[in-house]
């Protein structure tokens, strides 16, 4: 299968993977310093997030499989990535700042004025956006020095070495985020690479299932292992829930509707934020609604209005697809 033909299963992974962002990020509690209080809301939120982060790295990696050869390629190429990921980070770190100091009183966590500088090196006042942060890192690492399938190789070995050990060596934020999330890029490229093996094997509803199993069984594992304060197998669940996501994704890849939503997946990703909050606020603190009710109303308006917002306002205007969303 060409590098170059349009996948639309990328799409419904994106378009899978942003709804599981929103679910998890629609628990009202899920930033308490309590935790999730539901157990059933808490055992849906670990299983989210054990791997939605790195299917979407996967997703990222599996459209960068070209290598960039000369410096002018190399140098256009980190342009690109510096406008669709650090334009939206700044410009949403600016927003955000006069609505975390208004709405101090209902965030679990302080926001101080003094430490603004800190957003260049990840800590952004929409904590939310240190994934986009980081895939750009990410991304220009890929594109200074994989430039061969050798490298990659290489790559891919080296990033499974720091993701095995970034539990158990305290590395500084953003340089531990980028250490746990680089395998599943590299994983992403070369599942590209050497696409039609790969599609053929999973494609197929019996590896599906098997993968579905092993998932499981890897997760519970996790959940047992943590009992005992081990904290460090969380590696397997996140390839083989991203690999399943994938494998789902090729059983829907002609599904409109998660086509759809994966094509704005970004834009929900950014939006859905400041609105589950907005929501937060005034359904769950002001009106009180039950727990459960808000988490599905939390759902569904915060990816619809995303959607609305996005499509109606935000991306009829280039200067504020390119500033909010970083779209040329």
């Amino acid at each position: 299968m060409k590098k170059n033909i349009y996948l639309k299963e990328i799409d419904v992974l994106k378009g899978i993977g942003i709804i599981l962002v929103v679910i998890g990020h629609s628990f009202p509690d899920a930033s308490a310093v309590s935790g999730i209080s539901n157990v059933f809301a808490r055992t849906i939120y670990n299983i989210i997030y054990s791997f939605h982060m790195p299917a979407f790295i996967f997703a990222s990696g599996l459209v960068s499989c070209k290598f960039q050869i000369s410096f002018n390629d190399k140098i256009n190429a980190i342009k690109k990535k510096f406008d669709r990921l650090i334009i939206p980070y700044l410009i949403w770190a600016i927003i955000y700042i006069p609505f975390r100091i208004i709405l101090a009183k209902y965030s679990s966590q302080k926001f101080v004025v003094n430490r603004l500088w800190q957003v260049f090196i990840g800590n952004n006042p929409y904590s939310g956006l240190w994934f986009l942060y980081s895939l750009f890192f990410i991304s220009v690492l890929h594109i200074i020095f994989i430039d061969n399938k050798n490298k990659l190789i290489k790559a891919f070995i080296i990033s499974a070495i720091f993701a095995l050990t970034n539990d158990f060596i305290e590395y500084k934020e953003p340089i531990k985020w980028i250490f746990a999330y680089s395998i599943y890029f590299y994983l992403g490229i070369l599942f590209r690479q050497h696409y039609s093996k790969f599609y053929n094997v999973f494609i197929k509803k019996q590896v599906l299932i098997k993968i579905l199993v092993i998932f499981v069984a890897s997760f519970v594992t996790k959940i047992i292992l943590s009992k005992f304060e081990i904290e460090s197998f969380i590696l397997i669940p996140a390839v083989l829930g991203t690999i399943l996501l994938y494998s789902i994704s090729l059983q829907l890849k002609n599904n409109n509707f998660f086509r759809m939503i994966g094509s704005y997946s970004m834009d929900i990703y950014i939006l859905s934020g400041p609105i589950l909050v907005a929501l937060r606020i005034f359904l769950y603190n002001i009106l009180k609604i039950n727990y459960g009710l808000y988490a599905i109303l939390a759902i569904i308006l915060s990816i619809l209005l995303s959607f609305m917002i996005s499509s109606k306002i935000i991306r009829k205007s280039k200067s504020l697809a390119f500033l909010l969303l970083g779209m040329r």
